[in-house]
């Protein structure tokens, strides 16, 4: 992480600047004229390199000159945000998939406060929105046929099914939402939280919309049909579901796990319907 930078970049984190923030340094002894002290650089306020002329470069660790001046980053957020995606932007060499799972670990010195709008500034960053607007309804949603989502697909013949295959699904996770979902918390290492049933509702949601537009006639799903759709949605779904549906705040495990759950309940509701 880029917590080291040049006292000129520093000055504008702060909004300082060079003289008053050169003043801060030197009341503090870290600072003697042109020159860092063997303090600073003993207690790891400023690391020292050299340039090739042999004359002394510095960089400041700008979490600890922050505890000297009192005061914030003007763009908190934003300075996280671009520490977070040079990283990526170094591990994009081993992929674009791999560069996402290696961006979860660039998080470790992002304050907790501010990790989840971090996590969705960057996550828009790396994938764009993946959502259609309904050409009829102008409903947001990850899947639809020909602009269409699934509830206004033109001169559809099986509109009575899907509609009949939503209310049975409903009633399904309506059930399933009622009884305590202790065994997903023991899986996924998880707490009850009170807006677990806002989470679930959206996941559900989802869900139905993917499975409801990729299948012709969804009172003919099996269990292959379902196994397709849950293996080839579920991980992408996922991600687009907890960067654009709302979901940031609850983090990205919890979201994971309901959106699995939810894809699974819908795919083993949808192979019981029976026209």
């Amino acid at each position: 992480m880029s917590t080291y930078m040049n006292c000129k970049d520093m000055c504008k984190l702060f909004g300082l600047s060079f003289d008053e923030m050169d003043t801060i340094l030197i009341e503090h002894g870290l600072k003697s004229g042109e020159l860092a002290t063997q303090t600073a650089i003993d207690n790891d306020y400023v690391r020292l390199s050299f340039r090739e002329d042999s004359r002394p470069f510095y960089h400041w660790n700008l979490l600890k000159i922050s505890e000297l001046t009192g005061r914030k980053l003007l763009d908190e957020i934003g300075f996280h945000f671009k520490d977070v995606m040079l990283y990526i932007q170094v591990a994009e060499q081993f992929g674009r998939d791999y560069a996402i799972l290696l961006a979860t670990h660039a998080y470790d010195e992002v304050p907790e406060a501010l990790k989840n709008e971090v996590h969705k500034r960057v996550d828009r960053e790396i994938i764009g929105d993946r959502r259609y607007a309904c050409e009829k309804c102008g409903r947001m949603t990850l899947w639809n046929v020909k602009g269409f989502c699934w509830q206004c697909m033109p001169d559809d013949p099986f509109v009575r099914e899907r509609h009949d295959c939503e209310v049975a699904v409903r009633e399904a996770a309506a059930q399933l939402a009622t009884v305590d979902w202790g065994t997903l918390y023991k899986d996924c290492n998880l707490k009850p939280m009170d807006t677990d049933i806002d989470l679930w509702n959206g996941a559900v949601d989802t869900a139905i919309d993917s499975f409801l537009t990729c299948l012709v006639n969804p009172s003919k799903c099996d269990g292959h049909l379902a196994k397709i759709i849950v293996d080839e949605s579920y991980d992408g779904q996922v991600i687009a579901e907890f960067v654009y549906s709302g979901y940031e705040e609850y983090g990205w495990e919890r979201c994971s796990a309901f959106l699995n759950l939810a894809y699974r309940t819908v795919g083993d509701v949808l192979t019981k319907v029976v026209t």
